[in-house]
């Protein structure tokens, strides 16, 4: 062995050194789903459906827990029959605080116990690949079996399979969005027997996305790849924005900016809550392409409707957080043309209060035909045809107020019809009836929301 192989080797024997790790064993009796949260060797639950968690137990290994320092987390199941998610893992922006889901909300059993190990592991930046303070990146694991080649554009990844079996248990985090310019990418393999490399950089031609090729064509079954893909950080200042927003999402909303005034459309799930927003300048009554920059999220956003005539030159985007939990997002709009918002009497800084809405949510298996009469913090079920209700769930997020509000349906699965009968009036006693048409063999189970 030459001198400089043994050199290598000294240096990574003594930077392992420097690589810490440890197990959190966790067991619950869950009736429901839940947040199990995690900061150092703390521990508490944010509840989100039917049932709290109860008969909570851990054990930390080593006793400190985890570290105020980014790590890479995994998780293992032992017991249990519906999902537990990792879904916001520790960072600086989160204070280093590590959140599970763990969801029976679907689950034929319940209360079931939940058994599952949390593995962290902290890497040292020394040898990490590159300085996460300078560049800004996109991590990616998955499970390969063949040829792909992996397109990442904006927030968003593409896989197109070239040959082999599909792409399993993929994940993948942003650190910011991928620039719409030229830039130089590099790239940073973690593990993988095969070749991962970057063949296409962004350009116009190809919608300043990121082409990356992992081929693990030559070996026989599945292997694990996991790299990163960076490049230069571009610091904005507040300057460059003509418009940032920012907001507490817990569902999907719809962020509608026109001129110098904003509009929110709720979708689903609990209304938008805590909301900020300032105009650097207005947007102006001319078709056009807005760039948006995702300054802070960890869901879906895009536009869906660019400034045209047809929607009065109105910008439109899509915020969709599904993972559960409130999140601030914090988002930023770039425009041409636009002039000082002096001009209009809206302040450049406004804050909004809260939407006083709510949310119900209802779950069952129902057989034939069924009315639900809601009022106040109760229900009342009607079998019209068919067998009686089983295993029914509702939940109550707020009360359903005396008075006229308008109520929308959002619902979340069933294979036959669900839709509302009434809106509440005086003539009903400000109820919401809703209808269940279920006309196939058998139970079928069916899970609803109804927001206001």
């Amino acid at each position: 062995m030459n001198k400089r192989k043994l050199f290598f080797y000294l240096v990574i024997f003594v930077l392992s050194s420097f690589v810490f790790s440890g197990t959190i064993k966790i067991s619950a009796l869950v009736d429901g789903s839940d947040y199990i949260k995690i900061k150092g060797n703390n521990i508490w639950v944010e509840h989100r459906n039917f049932d709290p968690i109860k008969d909570l137990k851990y054990k930390f290994d080593p006793p400190e827990g985890l570290p105020d320092r980014t790590v890479n987390v995994k998780l293992k199941k032992e017991k249990g029959t519906g999902s537990i998610t990792i879904v916001d893992k520790p960072s600086r922006d989160n204070n280093y605080t590590l959140t599970i889901l763990v969801d029976n909300d679907n689950e034929e059993v319940y209360p079931q116990l939940y058994k599952f190990t949390v593995y962290w592991k902290e890497v040292s930046s020394i040898y990490s690949g590159f300085d996460k303070d300078k560049y800004d990146y996109v991590h990616w694991r998955g499970s390969v079996d063949g040829r792909d080649i992996l397109i990442f554009n904006g927030r968003s990844v593409e896989i197109k399979r070239e040959r082999g079996k599909e792409v399993e248990n993929v994940r993948y985090s942003f650190s910011n969005r991928i620039p719409r310019k030229r830039i130089n990418v590099y790239l940073k393999k973690v593990d993988g027997r095969g070749n991962v490399e970057v063949i296409e950089n962004p350009s116009y031609e190809n919608n300043y996305s990121i082409k990356v090729l992992v081929d693990d064509g030559p070996y026989s079954g599945r292997d694990v790849y996991d790299f990163y893909v960076y490049w230069e950080k571009d610091r904005y200042s507040n300057e460059d924005y003509d418009f940032v927003w920012e907001g507490k999402v817990d569902g999907a909303d719809y962020i509608i900016v026109r001129g110098s005034r904003v509009f929110v459309k709720h979708l689903r799930a609990k209304p938008i809550r805590d909301m900020h927003y300032k105009f650097y300048s207005y947007l102006p009554e001319k078709p056009q392409d807005v760039e948006l920059i995702v300054l802070r999220g960890r869901g879906k956003v895009k536009i869906v409707e660019q400034p045209s005539f047809l929607n009065r030159y109105g910008v439109k985007i899509l915020i969709d957080d599904s993972k559960g939990g409130d999140y601030r997002y914090k988002i930023a709009l770039r425009w041409e043309g636009g002039k000082s918002i002096s001009k209009y009497k809206t302040p450049s800084v406004v804050k909004k209060k809260s939407v006083n809405g709510g949310v119900i949510r209802w779950r069952g298996y129902v057989d034939g035909v069924v009315e639900l009469r809601f009022r106040r913090n109760s229900v009342v079920a009607g079998v019209i045809r068919g067998r009686k209700l089983k295993n029914v769930k509702t939940s109550f997020f707020k009360s359903l107020p005396r008075k006229k509000v308008k109520v929308s349906l959002n619902k979340i699965s069933g294979r036959g019809r669900v839709e509302i009968l009434q809106q509440p009036t005086k003539y009903n006693d400000y109820s919401v009836v809703v209808r269940i048409i279920d006309d196939k063999k058998g139970m079928g189970l069916y899970e609803f929301e109804l927001y206001w």
